[in-house]
């Protein structure tokens, strides 16, 4: 069945010489695997850029319930980024959050609220000219709600945490992506903050394994 849809690519996996495996978390079908063929063949209607993390899609794609990896039949961007994918810090961003949704997005039925909240996070990482250091920071705090894992109460943080941990997660969860110019913090704080928050992740969250991306995102912030 043939339906078009909008998707965010999470990861895309060389399959074959031509060939991609290509994770995608769709507006109508939640995440989905796609198949994508001929993308290095020069007559190819895809493009290997076309398939970077966190790219936004508008996608025709050939859908059966019984089969695991589906197909796209054709494609378009739905956003022409700024900068996402040239600016080095923006792009390492881009890489960790991708990966972190690609482990965290499991759902294959649709949730338009979450969509929105992706698509529209993505939207301000590219055109965002201050405080975009800390958009990865702010996001996962806040991508927590749709995971069902948002601290109740400020303070209702874990254990297992420092309390210095503690405190400067506290001091970050008022924050939403609006207000990522106002929030100042130094490289050392900043490393600190993404690994208390993928221990927390990890601690809430089956299946999330090493975040293999976050020691790039270290060493851009080192």
């Amino acid at each position: 069945m043939l339906h078009k849809t909008t998707g965010i690519v999470l990861q895309a996996i060389k399959f074959s010489d031509s060939s991609l495996i290509v994770q995608i978390y769709t507006r109508d079908s939640g995440r989905q695997s796609y198949i994508v063929q001929g993308v290095r063949a020069k007559k190819s209607k895809f493009h290997f850029n076309q398939f970077q993390p966190l790219t936004v899609l508008n996608l025709e794609v050939e859908h059966k319930e019984s089969r695991e990896i589906q197909r796209i039949r054709d494609l378009s961007l739905k956003h022409a980024f700024h900068n996402l994918h040239t600016n080095i810090v923006k792009n390492t961003i881009a890489l960790f959050v991708a990966e972190v949704l690609n482990k965290s997005l499991k759902d294959t039925e649709g949730n338009n609220s979450l969509f929105d909240y992706l698509e529209s996070s993505i939207q301000i990482l590219d055109i965002c000219q201050e405080g975009y250091v800390n958009f990865h920071l702010v996001f996962m705090v806040q991508f927590t709600r749709f995971l069902g894992i948002f601290p109740q109460n400020n303070l209702e943080l874990d254990s297992y945490q420092s309390e210095e941990e503690k405190v400067k997660l506290h001091d970050i969860i008022p924050y939403s992506l609006k207000d990522l110019h106002k929030l100042t913090l130094t490289n050392t704080t900043r490393n600190l903050l993404v690994k208390s928050i993928v221990d927390y992740y990890r601690y809430h969250l089956d299946g999330i394994s090493e975040i293999k991306s976050i020691k790039v995102l270290h060493e851009v912030f080192s």
